[in-house]
């Protein structure tokens, strides 16, 4: 398999947001997930708690949209901005 994670904006049949935040557009997605990652643990935690988390700010936000977290089982018990030394965990 590949050694990789995938964040989706959405399921399949759902559509990702564009909104207006800060003063500027950005994705939902990325906004709440930068915003996720700024906050205690972000960039500690790993990915599992991480996409539920965004999903429950975009949910807050009156967003219908649910991130998915695809990929490497192993990679999904990772930090964000980790190595993948521990992709071959399952």
């Amino acid at each position: 398999g590949l050694n990789l994670a995938l964040i989706t904006g959405c399921r399949s049949d759902q559509t990702s947001a564009d909104a207006f935040f800060s003063g500027r557009f950005n994705g939902a997605l990325t906004y709440m997930l930068l915003k996720g990652l700024r906050g205690r643990d972000g960039l500690s935690d790993p990915l599992k708690t991480i996409v539920p988390r965004v999903r429950g700010m975009l949910k807050k936000a009156g967003f219908t949209q649910e991130p998915q977290l695809e990929g490497n089982a192993g990679l999904h018990r990772m930090p964000f901005l980790a190595t993948g030394s521990g992709a071959g965990q399952k």
